[in-house]
């Protein structure tokens, strides 16, 4: 394995030294490189390029805006009926909490009926 300190400038894979793809080899490319490096980090000798604008939503395929038109009105339409069970559960509440005691069933009323239902047919 290569590990020797005094070893630069070489193309180390797993360990050992290997040859980089034949892309990076080529001198063509390397020079385009060197070029478009040099011009977005302003270097001197070099023109200033200013970096790519960030795509905005018009840029976007018209099946991606579908796509996430589609997933958006899924959230809203899970949202809205969450509030609904929520506005439901409130309302059954605010009607237990507006019945007075009399209105209410109590314990006993509840055991009774349980006894009614459960005695045997003749």
């Amino acid at each position: 394995m290569l590990f020797d300190s005094d070893v630069t400038g070489k193309y180390i894979k797993e360990g050992q030294e290997a040859s980089s793809s034949e892309e990076t080899q080529s001198e063509e490319t390397q020079t385009k490189l060197w070029e478009i490096s040099g011009r977005y980090t302003s270097l001197n000798g070099y023109e200033p390029l200013a970096p790519p604008p960030r795509p905005v939503e018009e840029d976007i395929k018209p099946k991606e805006q579908a796509e996430k038109k589609a997933e958006e009105e899924k959230k809203e339409a899970e949202t809205g009926e969450e509030k609904k069970e929520e506005e439901q559960e409130e309302k059954k509440d605010e009607k237990d909490a507006d019945k007075t005691e009399d209105e209410k069933p109590k314990i006993e009323d509840c055991d009774k009926s349980a006894e009614e239902t459960t005695k045997p047919v003749d």
